[in-house]
């Protein structure tokens, strides 16, 4: 598990610009994008982009680019098709590593006994 910095301007524009984290903190913002990162190099390495000094990963319709250890950038490509096939066991797994608060697929859902 590898945890990335994040610029302040990063952070600002990925609660701007990418859906469901207006309220997001700084720390869990850091974990989100430290775990995309990590689920492109570990199901996608064909969406790695490498250059001179960066390199960006292109997790679904969101770039995210990494220079030493930094996300500089991130670019929200919204609307657009994305090739992307969605790794939903080791996302989960992933979400549970990054100790994130993120419970879109949680599986302990409650029902009443009839």
């Amino acid at each position: 598990m590898k945890i990335l910095k994040l610029t302040d301007k990063v952070y600002n524009q990925y609660r701007e610009n990418v859906r469901g984290n207006e309220h997001i903190t700084l720390d869990q913002a850091v974990r989100k994008l430290s775990r995309n990162v990590q689920l492109v190099e570990e199901v996608a390495p064909e969406r790695i982009k490498r250059h001179l000094l960066s390199v960006t990963y292109s997790y679904g319709n969101l770039d995210i680019r990494v220079l030493f250890g930094t996300i500089v950038s991130i670019i929200n490509h919204k609307g657009e098709a994305s090739d992307w096939k969605f790794p939903k066991r080791r996302y989960i797994e992933l979400t549970k590593e990054y100790q994130i608060d993120d419970d879109k697929f949680n599986t302990k859902r409650t029902y009443n006994k009839r």
